[in-house]
């Protein structure tokens, strides 16, 4: 159990988001208090999407209405997160970095993959028995997805100041890529949904 919280947790904030970004660039521009509110709201919100939704899980899986609702507004936000960041990498850069950390807040509170995520690990590590649907067992599970995902951000953290170069130099490049994939991934949920 303790492995694979850890492990979800690393993944579930590994790839380049919203998050990420903000958290390599206020390490960048030095705003370690800015920099220590994200990642402390990013934990308490991941600690809380985890718990409810592992707790919830079985009465979601009977709620196959409610699950579809859930996936409606996964869309509607991660189209509004995709065109928001592509209509900032046309700004100018110090537009961009204020709203990267303003994306990357709304990211962690109305995180749209969030739900769908934890349906799809709860309903694996449930049906392999990795954890027991007890309170026990998924309030440690979360606290082992929590430190999985400190690990992967204060790892963004240490590289923020090796990617400096990269980002820098390619910022609109990559809040546009952000832009572009959370526009992709919410036109193949629609896909998903229709067809």
């Amino acid at each position: 159990m303790m492995l694979a919280g850890i492990l979800i947790g690393f993944y579930s904030y590994i790839m380049i988001n919203n998050i990420n970004l903000a958290v390599i660039e206020l390490t960048i521009e030095k705003k370690f208090r800015l920099l220590t509110i994200l990642i402390i709201t990013s934990i308490i919100f991941e600690a809380l999407y985890c718990y409810i939704c592992l707790s919830s899980l079985s009465y979601l899986n009977s709620h196959a209405n409610l699950i579809q609702i859930v996936k409606i507004i996964a869309i509607i936000l991660m189209f509004i997160l995709g065109i928001w960041s592509l209509r900032d990498s046309a700004e100018k850069s110090n537009h961009i970095n204020e709203n990267i950390t303003k994306r990357a807040f709304f990211s962690i509170i109305f995180h749209p993959q969030q739900i769908p995520f934890w349906l799809i690990w709860g309903n694996i590590l449930f049906s392999n028995r990795w954890i027991l649907d007890t309170q026990s067992d998924i309030l440690l599970f979360t606290f082992y997805n929590v430190v999985g995902s400190i690990l992967v951000l204060l790892l963004y953290v240490v590289m923020g100041k090796y990617l400096k170069h990269f980002v820098t130099k390619y910022k609109i490049q990559i809040v546009r890529l952000v832009g572009i994939t959370c526009i992709l991934f919410a036109v193949s949920e629609i896909y998903k949904l229709l067809f």
